[in-house]
C-alpha cells in the first residue's frame, strides 16, 4: 500500500472522505446539533434558572458574558458563559470570586449556556475546540485561515471526546 494511502486512510474512499461536506450532511449535523442542544437545555433548566438567579442577586452587571471566539468561515461569535459572582473586598483590590462563584466555577455549571450557542449555530457538536481571540496567534489564524478549514464550526466537545 501506497504510504500516502497510510497516511490518509480515507483517500482511497472519496464517497465516504466527502460525505460530511454534502448538503444532506450539513443539515443532519445542523438537525443533530438542535436536537442535542434543545434537549440538553431543557434537561438543565432547573440548574440554568437556579445559576442564573444566584447571579443576578449577586450583584450588578451583565448575567451572561460572552468570549469573542473564531468561528466556522473567521467569523467572531460570543461564546456565552455566566458571569462570576464576585465581591469587592476593598477599593483598592480586584474583584474576587465569592465562594459561590468558586462552586459555579469549579463544577461548570457557568458553561451552561454554551448550549444556547449549539442551538443558534455557532457550534457544532463534535469539532475543534473555539479558539478564543484573546489568545496569542488568534489574530493571525483568523487572517490566514489556519484554525478551521473552510465551512467548519468548532465544536461543543473536541475529536479525542469522540473516540
Amino acid at each position: 500500500m501506497p504510504l500516502s494511502l497510510m497516511l490518509n486512510r480515507d483517500a482511497h474512499r472519496p464517497e465516504q472522505s466527502r460525505a460530511g461536506n454534502s448538503p444532506a450532511g450539513t443539515f443532519y449535523r445542523r438537525v443533530v446539533d438542535v436536537i442535542a442542544g434543545a434537549f440538553m437545555l431543557l434537561l438543565t433548566l432547573p440548574l440554568f434558572v437556579l445559576t442564573a438567579l444566584v447571579v443576578r442577586l449577586s450583584g450588578p452587571g451583565p448575567l451572561l458574558c460572552p468570549e469573542l471566539c473564531l468561528g466556522a468561515g473567521g467569523q467572531v461569535f460570543g461564546l456565552l458563559t455566566f458571569r462570576g459572582p464576585m465581591a469587592a473586598y476593598s477599593s483598592a483590590l480586584p474583584l474576587k470570586l465569592t465562594a459561590l462563584g468558586r462552586l459555579i466555577h469549579l463544577t461548570r455549571v457557568d458553561q451552561l449556556p454554551v448550549f444556547l450557542n449549539l442551538v443558534r449555530g455557532d457550534l457544532t457538536l463534535v469539532g475543534p475546540c473555539p479558539q478564543p481571540l484573546n489568545t496569542p496567534g488568534a489574530q493571525e489564524a483568523a487572517k490566514f485561515g489556519a484554525y478551521l478549514k473552510p465551512g467548519q464550526k468548532p465544536g461543543l466537545t473536541g475529536w479525542c471526546g469522540r473516540n
